[in-house]
Protein backbone atom coordinates (compact mmCIF):
# COMPACT_ATOMS: atom_id res chain seq x y z
CA UNK A 1 0.00 0.00 0.00
CA UNK A 2 1.61 3.16 -0.70
CA UNK A 3 0.94 6.32 1.52
CA UNK A 4 0.46 9.91 -0.18
CA UNK A 5 1.73 12.05 2.98
CA UNK A 6 0.10 16.02 1.74
CA UNK A 7 2.26 18.98 3.83
CA UNK A 8 0.95 22.44 2.92
CA UNK A 9 3.62 25.00 4.27
CA UNK A 10 3.48 28.94 4.63
CA UNK A 11 6.73 30.52 5.42
CA UNK A 12 7.77 27.53 7.92
CA UNK A 13 10.93 26.53 5.94
CA UNK A 14 12.60 25.76 9.42
CA UNK A 15 9.92 24.02 11.27
CA UNK A 16 8.96 22.13 7.81
CA UNK A 17 12.54 20.47 7.85
CA UNK A 18 11.62 18.12 11.18
CA UNK A 19 8.20 17.40 9.70
CA UNK A 20 9.45 16.08 6.23
CA UNK A 21 12.39 14.42 8.32
CA UNK A 22 9.73 12.50 10.55
CA UNK A 23 8.44 10.84 7.52
CA UNK A 24 11.67 9.76 5.80
CA UNK A 25 12.39 8.41 9.21
CA UNK A 26 9.48 6.31 9.07
CA UNK A 27 9.81 2.21 9.74
CA UNK A 28 7.30 1.96 6.87
CA UNK A 29 8.88 3.09 3.12
CA UNK A 30 6.20 2.87 0.39
CA UNK A 31 5.39 6.58 0.57
CA UNK A 32 5.30 10.05 -1.40
CA UNK A 33 5.59 13.13 0.47
CA UNK A 34 3.96 15.92 -1.60
CA UNK A 35 5.48 19.52 0.31
CA UNK A 36 3.18 22.05 -1.38
CA UNK A 37 4.53 25.83 -1.09
CA UNK A 38 1.29 28.27 -0.88
CA UNK A 39 3.51 31.21 -2.04
CA UNK A 40 6.19 31.37 1.01
CA UNK A 41 8.91 34.22 1.00
CA UNK A 42 10.82 32.83 3.59
CA UNK A 43 14.03 30.88 1.95
CA UNK A 44 11.97 27.22 1.66
CA UNK A 45 13.50 26.41 -1.86
CA UNK A 46 17.29 26.53 -0.66
CA UNK A 47 15.52 24.66 2.97
CA UNK A 48 14.36 21.68 0.42
CA UNK A 49 17.56 21.56 -1.74
CA UNK A 50 18.81 19.02 1.20
CA UNK A 51 16.26 16.13 0.86
CA UNK A 52 17.78 14.18 -2.30
CA UNK A 53 15.27 11.95 -2.02
CA UNK A 54 12.48 10.75 -5.19
CA UNK A 55 9.77 10.63 -2.98
CA UNK A 56 9.90 13.71 -1.55
CA UNK A 57 7.66 15.81 -4.33
CA UNK A 58 8.07 19.51 -4.00
CA UNK A 59 5.27 22.10 -5.36
CA UNK A 60 4.75 25.41 -5.55
CA UNK A 61 1.95 27.60 -5.83
CA UNK A 62 2.97 31.03 -6.61
CA UNK A 63 0.82 33.58 -4.18
CA UNK A 64 -0.58 32.64 -1.09
CA UNK A 65 -3.62 30.75 -1.54
CA UNK A 66 -4.32 29.32 1.46
CA UNK A 67 -3.97 26.32 3.35
CA UNK A 68 -7.47 24.64 1.69
CA UNK A 69 -5.78 25.10 -1.77
CA UNK A 70 -2.45 23.69 -0.83
CA UNK A 71 -4.02 20.49 0.26
CA UNK A 72 -5.87 20.72 -2.65
CA UNK A 73 -3.03 20.54 -5.01
CA UNK A 74 -1.44 17.85 -3.40
CA UNK A 75 -4.30 15.78 -3.34
CA UNK A 76 -4.51 16.58 -6.83
CA UNK A 77 -1.32 15.55 -7.42
CA UNK A 78 -1.03 12.26 -5.12
CA UNK A 79 -1.04 8.73 -6.53
CA UNK A 80 -1.18 6.83 -3.46
CA UNK A 81 -3.44 3.97 -1.92
CA UNK A 82 -4.18 5.95 1.09
CA UNK A 83 -4.06 9.64 2.03
CA UNK A 84 -2.84 11.23 5.50
CA UNK A 85 -2.26 15.15 5.88
CA UNK A 86 0.10 16.71 7.90
CA UNK A 87 0.62 20.24 9.32
CA UNK A 88 4.30 21.54 8.52
CA UNK A 89 5.18 21.99 12.40
CA UNK A 90 3.42 18.15 12.76
CA UNK A 91 5.69 15.48 13.08
CA UNK A 92 4.89 11.82 12.66
CA UNK A 93 5.53 8.90 15.18
CA UNK A 94 8.62 6.37 13.42
CA UNK A 95 6.05 3.79 12.87
CA UNK A 96 2.40 6.05 12.30
CA UNK A 97 2.27 4.67 8.29
CA UNK A 98 3.40 1.01 9.11
CA UNK A 99 0.50 0.98 12.24
CA UNK A 100 -2.16 3.32 10.04
CA UNK A 101 -1.74 1.01 7.07
CA UNK A 102 -1.57 -2.51 9.24
CA UNK A 103 -5.02 -0.70 10.76
CA UNK A 104 -6.55 -0.16 7.42
CA UNK A 105 -6.03 -3.49 5.75
CA UNK A 106 -7.20 -5.30 8.77
CA UNK A 107 -10.08 -3.77 8.77
CA UNK A 108 -10.79 -2.70 5.04
CA UNK A 109 -11.61 0.48 6.62
CA UNK A 110 -11.48 4.13 4.56
CA UNK A 111 -10.65 5.87 7.04
CA UNK A 112 -8.45 4.64 10.06
CA UNK A 113 -7.92 7.17 13.18
CA UNK A 114 -5.08 7.45 15.98
CA UNK A 115 -3.99 9.38 19.03
CA UNK A 116 -2.08 12.90 19.12
CA UNK A 117 0.11 14.49 21.83
CA UNK A 118 0.12 18.15 21.70
CA UNK A 119 3.13 20.44 22.00
CA UNK A 120 2.75 24.12 22.04
CA UNK A 121 0.97 26.53 24.63
CA UNK A 122 -2.64 25.18 24.35
CA UNK A 123 -4.22 23.23 27.44
CA UNK A 124 -5.37 20.15 25.78
CA UNK A 125 -7.53 17.37 27.34
CA UNK A 126 -5.61 14.09 28.22
CA UNK A 127 -4.78 11.39 25.82
CA UNK A 128 -7.24 9.18 27.92
CA UNK A 129 -10.18 11.60 26.59
CA UNK A 130 -8.98 11.74 23.37
CA UNK A 131 -8.95 8.28 23.32
CA UNK A 132 -13.16 8.34 24.02
CA UNK A 133 -13.48 11.22 21.66
CA UNK A 134 -11.89 9.61 18.48
CA UNK A 135 -13.73 6.33 19.26
CA UNK A 136 -16.82 8.26 18.92
CA UNK A 137 -16.14 9.72 16.09
CA UNK A 138 -19.18 7.66 14.38
CA UNK A 139 -21.81 9.46 15.82
CA UNK A 140 -22.50 12.78 14.12
CA UNK A 141 -23.76 14.23 17.10
CA UNK A 142 -20.57 14.18 19.00
CA UNK A 143 -18.75 15.53 16.00
CA UNK A 144 -20.96 18.62 16.06
CA UNK A 145 -19.17 19.17 19.58
CA UNK A 146 -16.38 21.05 17.78
CA UNK A 147 -13.46 19.97 15.77
CA UNK A 148 -11.73 18.00 18.17
CA UNK A 149 -10.02 15.26 15.77
CA UNK A 150 -6.59 16.73 14.58
CA UNK A 151 -6.58 16.17 10.88
CA UNK A 152 -2.95 14.39 11.01
CA UNK A 153 -4.68 11.70 13.47
CA UNK A 154 -6.67 10.39 9.73
CA UNK A 155 -5.20 7.94 7.13
CA UNK A 156 -8.16 7.98 4.53
CA UNK A 157 -8.36 5.75 1.58
CA UNK A 158 -7.57 7.14 -1.90
CA UNK A 159 -10.97 5.90 -3.30
CA UNK A 160 -12.52 8.98 -0.83
CA UNK A 161 -9.91 11.58 -2.66
CA UNK A 162 -13.15 13.33 -4.61
CA UNK A 163 -14.62 13.21 -0.78
CA UNK A 164 -11.53 14.64 0.71
CA UNK A 165 -11.36 18.55 -0.97
CA UNK A 166 -11.14 21.44 0.93
CA UNK A 167 -13.62 24.53 0.80
CA UNK A 168 -10.90 27.50 -0.40
CA UNK A 169 -12.99 29.84 1.03
CA UNK A 170 -13.01 28.57 4.49
CA UNK A 171 -10.14 30.31 6.21
CA UNK A 172 -10.69 28.63 9.70
CA UNK A 173 -12.33 24.80 10.51
CA UNK A 174 -12.07 23.93 6.90
CA UNK A 175 -10.84 20.26 8.10
CA UNK A 176 -13.87 20.02 10.25
CA UNK A 177 -16.55 21.18 7.17
CA UNK A 178 -14.57 17.99 5.22
CA UNK A 179 -14.99 15.78 8.16
CA UNK A 180 -18.73 16.47 8.47
CA UNK A 181 -19.24 16.38 5.03
CA UNK A 182 -17.75 12.32 5.19
CA UNK A 183 -19.73 11.85 8.25
CA UNK A 184 -23.31 13.12 6.24
CA UNK A 185 -22.53 10.19 3.19
CA UNK A 186 -21.79 7.43 5.93
CA UNK A 187 -17.86 7.30 5.22
CA UNK A 188 -16.91 6.52 8.81
CA UNK A 189 -19.61 3.68 8.82
CA UNK A 190 -16.23 2.22 7.06
CA UNK A 191 -14.12 3.47 10.14
CA UNK A 192 -11.17 1.61 12.43
CA UNK A 193 -9.17 3.04 15.52
CA UNK A 194 -6.14 3.09 16.87
CA UNK A 195 -6.03 4.01 20.43
CA UNK A 196 -2.15 4.57 20.46
CA UNK A 197 -0.30 8.26 20.22
CA UNK A 198 1.32 8.31 16.60
CA UNK A 199 1.45 11.97 15.95
CA UNK A 200 3.02 15.29 17.84
CA UNK A 201 0.65 18.41 16.88
CA UNK A 202 1.82 21.45 17.60
CA UNK A 203 -1.10 23.32 19.26
CA UNK A 204 0.04 27.31 19.36
CA UNK A 205 -1.92 30.03 19.78
CA UNK A 206 -1.04 31.54 15.88
CA UNK A 207 -2.08 28.25 14.37
CA UNK A 208 -4.67 29.35 11.79
CA UNK A 209 -7.31 27.40 13.90
CA UNK A 210 -6.90 30.12 16.53
CA UNK A 211 -8.96 32.84 14.93
CA UNK A 212 -12.34 32.60 16.00
CA UNK A 213 -13.90 34.94 13.51
CA UNK A 214 -13.18 33.24 10.72
CA UNK A 215 -13.99 29.87 12.76
CA UNK A 216 -17.97 31.21 13.32
CA UNK A 217 -18.32 32.03 9.61
CA UNK A 218 -17.27 28.64 8.43
CA UNK A 219 -19.87 27.29 11.61
CA UNK A 220 -22.45 29.40 9.95
CA UNK A 221 -22.14 27.78 6.66
CA UNK A 222 -22.07 24.52 7.89
CA UNK A 223 -24.79 25.80 9.86
CA UNK A 224 -27.18 26.22 6.51
CA UNK A 225 -25.93 23.61 4.89
CA UNK A 226 -26.73 20.73 7.61
CA UNK A 227 -29.08 22.37 9.20
CA UNK A 228 -31.79 19.57 8.57
CA UNK A 229 -29.65 16.74 10.28
CA UNK A 230 -28.94 19.13 12.92
CA UNK A 231 -32.21 20.32 13.79
CA UNK A 232 -33.60 16.64 13.24
CA UNK A 233 -32.25 15.33 16.47
CA UNK A 234 -32.35 17.68 19.94
CA UNK A 235 -29.25 15.74 20.80
CA UNK A 236 -27.82 17.26 17.50
CA UNK A 237 -28.93 20.66 18.04
CA UNK A 238 -27.50 21.06 21.48
CA UNK A 239 -24.24 19.96 20.73
CA UNK A 240 -24.07 22.38 17.77
CA UNK A 241 -25.04 24.87 19.81
CA UNK A 242 -22.65 24.65 22.43
CA UNK A 243 -20.31 24.55 20.12
CA UNK A 244 -21.20 27.94 18.62
CA UNK A 245 -21.81 29.13 21.70
CA UNK A 246 -18.24 28.51 23.18
CA UNK A 247 -16.50 29.92 20.09
CA UNK A 248 -18.71 32.63 20.06
CA UNK A 249 -16.90 33.83 24.03
CA UNK A 250 -13.57 33.07 22.53
CA UNK A 251 -14.23 36.18 19.83
CA UNK A 252 -15.39 38.93 22.83
CA UNK A 253 -19.11 38.58 22.10
CA UNK A 254 -22.21 38.75 24.55
CA UNK A 255 -23.44 35.02 24.77
CA UNK A 256 -26.88 36.13 26.28
CA UNK A 257 -27.17 37.80 22.98
CA UNK A 258 -26.07 34.78 21.15
CA UNK A 259 -29.44 33.32 18.92
CA UNK A 260 -27.96 29.53 20.14
CA UNK A 261 -28.40 30.01 24.13
CA UNK A 262 -32.49 29.83 23.41
CA UNK A 263 -32.13 26.13 22.09
CA UNK A 264 -29.39 25.30 24.71
CA UNK A 265 -32.45 26.51 27.81
CA UNK A 266 -34.71 24.98 25.92
CA UNK A 267 -32.90 21.59 26.07
CA UNK A 268 -32.01 21.95 29.87
CA UNK A 269 -35.65 22.19 30.53
CA UNK A 270 -36.82 19.77 28.86
CA UNK A 271 -36.52 16.15 31.23
CA UNK A 272 -36.77 14.18 28.03
CA UNK A 273 -33.75 15.75 26.70
CA UNK A 274 -31.98 15.64 29.75
CA UNK A 275 -32.13 12.02 30.41
CA UNK A 276 -31.38 11.91 26.75
CA UNK A 277 -28.28 13.68 26.95
CA UNK A 278 -26.99 11.21 30.33
CA UNK A 279 -27.58 8.16 28.30
CA UNK A 280 -25.71 10.02 25.02
CA UNK A 281 -22.86 10.69 27.58
CA UNK A 282 -22.60 7.47 29.08
CA UNK A 283 -21.84 6.03 25.71
CA UNK A 284 -19.21 7.98 25.03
Amino acid sequence: MKISIIIPVYNRAKSVIRTINSVLNQSYSDFEILVIDDGSTDGIDDAMLQFDDKRVIYLKLWENKGVSAARNCGLEACSGDAICFLDSDDVFGQDYLSKMATKMKLNSAQVVACLARYTGDQVRPTELQHAKYQASIKKFSFLLRGNIFPLPCLLFNSELKVRLVFNETYKSYEDYAMLLGLHAEKIFDSYAFLPEVLVEVNDSVDGINKNYKNILTTLNDIEIYYNQMIMEDDVNAYNFARNVIGIEKRTGRNILRSRHLLTIIRYHFSLRNFLALLRAESRY
